[in-house]
C-alpha cells in the first residue's frame, strides 16, 4: 500500500506511534495536494487540511480513502455523505498517541478499518462533532487554567507544574496551549460555546489567541 501524506515543514516519520514506513507501506509526501499524490497513492492523509478546507472538492473526486485533520469541521459541515473521507484528531500531543481518534461515516467504517489494519494501527471512532473527545477535555482544562490565571490563583508556571505534579499529565495546561496554539484552542471553544456555555472561552484565552 502506498500512503500518501500532506504536510509542509518536516517530513513526518511517524503515524500514531508507529515509525514509518513499514513493512509494506510506502510514503509519498508532498506540500498540496496534487494529480500526482492523488493518483499515485492508495489513500491519502492531509495533516493541512483545517488549513485548506477548500481541497474537499478535490477529495469528493476520488474513490480512495482520504483521512483529513480536522478538529473543527465536521463531515456534516463539509457535507460529506458516502465518500470514502474520515477526520482525525491532529492536535500535538493527542496525534502521537498510538491509537487514532476517527469520526467516520457508519457507511464507510469498514473502508477506513482495512486501512489501519494495514498500517497496524488502532484506532477509535467518536461523533462527528466539533473537537471529538480528548480535543474537547483538553480546550476544557486549558480553559480553566486561563480562568485560575484571570482569578490571581497562580501563575502559568505555577498551575503548569501543580496539574503535572498532582494529575501526572505529561504537559502542564499552558504547556499544551503553547503547543497547540492558543488561536486554535479559542477557536475550538468559541465554536463549542454557541451551543454549550460551559465552554466559553476565558477572555485571557481570547486575548491571547488574538494577539497570536
Amino acid at each position: 500500500m502506498q500512503v500518501g501524506i500532506i504536510h509542509q515543514g518536516a517530513s513526518v516519520s511517524s503515524l500514531w506511534g508507529k515509525s514509518i514506513p513499514v513493512e509494506g507501506i510506502s510514503i509519498l509526501q508532498k506540500d498540496v495536494a496534487d494529480t500526482q499524490l492523488m493518483n499515485a497513492c492508495d489513500v491519502i492523509i492531509d495533516f493541512d487540511f483545517e488549513t485548506n478546507p477548500g481541497r474537499i472538492e478535490w477529495y469528493r473526486q476520488t474513490a480512495k480513502p482520504v483521512l483529513i485533520a480536522s478538529c473543527l469541521l465536521t463531515l456534516e459541515q463539509l457535507g460529506i455523505t458516502n465518500e470514502p473521507i474520515a477526520r482525525f484528531n491532529h492536535w500535538p500531543s493527542l496525534q502521537e498517541r498510538n491509537c487514532a481518534e476517527l469520526a467516520v461515516k457508519e457507511e464507510q467504517y469498514s473502508t477506513f478499518e482495512s486501512v489501519f489494519t494495514q498500517l497496524n494501527i488502532d484506532f477509535e471512532t467518536t461523533r462527528d462533532v466539533p473537537g471529538f473527545v480528548s480535543a474537547r477535555i483538553l480546550a476544557s482544562i486549558i480553559n480553566e487554567a486561563f480562568f485560575a490565571l484571570e482569578e490571581n490563583v497562580s501563575t502559568k508556571a505555577e498551575i503548569d507544574t501543580a496539574m503535572k505534579l498532582g494529575t501526572n499529565y505529561p504537559k502542564g495546561p499552558f504547556e499544551w496551549c503553547n503547543a497547540i496554539g492558543s488561536k486554535t484552542v479559542y477557536a475550538l471553544l468559541h465554536q463549542l460555546s454557541a451551543h454549550e456555555l460551559r465552554y466559553t472561552p476565558a477572555s485571557l484565552l481570547k486575548k491571547a489567541a488574538y494577539e497570536q
